[in-house]
């Protein structure tokens, strides 16, 4: 009877998750159509460009100079215009395909994979609109004089300054990072081996694999924007600390903790959706300093990371006093009275 429920609970629960993976699919797709929509406008738009001809500039004018950057950037916009409209096209046909067709596990995979090409989509369009704008541009400085085509230049510039804020604005609001939840809760790779959705939080530990002395995830800063990115990290035996954007993915980088000056400072952060409790880990060898600035969810775990951290410190220092370093301490004790 209690296997009888368990089995019950266990198939509802698959049933429940089916629904929201094909649910995703569904909200995928449809924001691929969106996509694949404007960027049909844009290369029509575009096509027709390719045919302007200022009649009131002269044939021996300097200003048919621009001409050039204005047909070559509508080719360029034409082309990535089709090329997001390409991607989006085969992602909407192959993807619901793989998800209803495919062996066990695939909907989650078709989940993920379409995410990725949504995110693919996104930047090829956003370039094709950028190349819009500047061949705008050109044309302007082609078709007016300067007294006009540089207040124009000028406009457009603001455009895109003022769309970038916008929509990094727009995009900060709905990040799934103030939620603590992470980009790779979707591009897993291991969904085919039926392993669990939810992955753990920041910080914690996760069981170790050979040669690893901690591993687990930690939002990592950014050198020169600050920006705050969550990233998978890995404290090898051999005193490395490397990174990735996944648990499957090649590392980002590395830090080399043996051989150097290595500190670690505890820091208490006040970032929005970034973790409170942080850590400030430098390396110093001659003149040259890295500083790694992470965050942790939670003071047990920034104690776990230091402690492991500290321990490679110390036994590189005892590596580096040589052999006779413990025999010669023994023997202090030994004589002592």
């Amino acid at each position: 009877m209690i296997q009888a429920n368990v089995s019950s609970t266990q198939t509802m629960v698959n049933q429940r998750a089916t629904e929201i993976r094909f649910k995703e699919l569904t909200l995928f797709t449809d924001n691929l159509g969106v996509i694949a929509s404007l960027a049909a406008f844009f290369a029509e738009t575009s096509l027709d460009s390719l045919y302007i001809e200022p009649e009131t500039v002269a044939k021996g004018d300097p200003k048919n100079m621009f001409s050039t950057a204005c047909w070559a950037l509508s080719a360029v916009t034409i082309s990535l215009n089709l090329l997001t409209l390409l991607v989006a096209i085969h992602a909407m046909l192959y993807g619901p395909a793989l998800a209803i067709r495919g062996p066990a596990g695939s909907m989650p995979l078709a989940v993920s994979r379409i995410f990725v090409q949504r995110k693919l989509a996104l930047r090829l369009f956003w370039g094709g609109l950028l190349c819009k704008v500047v061949q705008a541009s050109a044309l302007a400085a082609w078709r007016y004089p300067p007294v006009v085509s540089v207040p124009v230049a000028a406009v457009f510039l603001a455009f895109v300054l003022a769309t970038y804020r916008c929509i990094l604005r727009v995009t900060d609001k709905f990040s799934f990072k103030q939620f603590g939840l992470r980009r790779e809760d979707f591009i897993e790779i291991s969904y085919l081996q039926n392993e669990g959705f939810a992955s753990p939080p920041s910080g914690a530990p996760e069981p170790r694999r050979r040669g690893e002395l901690l591993a687990g995830w930690l939002m990592k800063q950014t050198t020169y924007l600050k920006r705050w990115n969550s990233r998978y990290f890995v404290l090898t035996t051999d005193g490395e600390l490397r990174w990735s954007t996944s648990t499957a993915a090649p590392a980002r980088g590395s830090l080399d903790l043996r051989g150097a000056e290595i500190r670690v400072l505890q820091l208490q952060l006040n970032a929005p959706g970034v973790p409170a409790y942080g850590m400030a880990i430098s390396r110093r060898d001659g003149q040259s300093v890295t500083e790694l600035i992470v965050a942790t969810d939670s003071i047990d775990s920034r104690s776990k990371w230091t402690r492991a951290i500290l321990s490679l410190r110390e036994q590189d220092s005892l590596d580096s006093a040589g052999p006779d370093r413990p025999l010669l301490s023994k023997q202090k004790k030994a004589g002592a009275p």
